[in-house]
């Protein structure tokens, strides 16, 4: 299990992105095969991620990292969905006779907690129910980014520590992450599931 981000303009070329879907299968079946080994299915893994840019993922442990840093850099709020939003989808999906909640409902549900305090709200990075992170929400996690770099005597593409098993890791892929944040407020946000 893990937390899938997608941009919510999608910008991927499809040609290139099903090109580089299909020479990832064949990498599979090639290993399971014996014809290769797993650094070739890696490979081709890399191809069909970097084929497919409004995309990032993270595992449970990375995303816990993630909120973690978030707070410490005050790039991320604590936040609660919205209780008058939730009530009136229940009560929509109650009234419906297949079960659905409107999409405008939906949609307003899935994008509350963006408020004036800049950042992110931390509750839509605690689960994969397709929470929307707004743009705002992605300039203003940034914004808090360049802040305490500046605060802190720090480049902005520092590479922080976090405790992984008890042992200071640097958090290698914490730069891809900021770029996303930086290319997801430019295609409308992001959804996390």
């Amino acid at each position: 299990m893990g937390y899938d981000m997608y941009w919510c303009q999608d910008a991927r070329d499809e040609a290139s992105y099903e090109n580089a879907l299909q020479a990832f299968y064949q990498a599979v079946n090639s290993r399971d095969a014996g014809e290769c080994d797993q650094s070739v299915v890696e490979e081709a893994f890399e191809r069909m991620s970097g084929a497919e840019p409004g995309y990032f993922r993270l595992n449970i442990w990375g995303m816990g990292v993630c909120r973690r840093l978030m707070g410490q850099f005050e790039m991320a709020y604590q936040s609660a969905p919205d209780s008058a939003l939730s009530a009136a989808c229940d009560k929509a999906r109650e009234e419906s006779l297949d079960n659905e909640v409107p999409d405008d409902l939906a949609d307003s549900y899935l994008r509350s907690g963006a408020t004036s305090v800049p950042g992110i709200a931390m509750h839509k990075l605690t689960s994969n129910d397709g929470w929307i992170v707004t743009p705002m929400e992605c300039v203003g996690a940034l914004s808090q980014w360049q802040k305490w770099c500046y605060d802190n005597g720090c480049d902005e593409d520092f590479i922080p520590s976090a405790d992984v098993d008890g042992e200071e890791q640097k958090i290698e892929w914490w730069g891809e992450w900021l770029e996303y944040l930086r290319a997801a407020a430019l295609h409308g946000g992001f959804r996390v599931y």
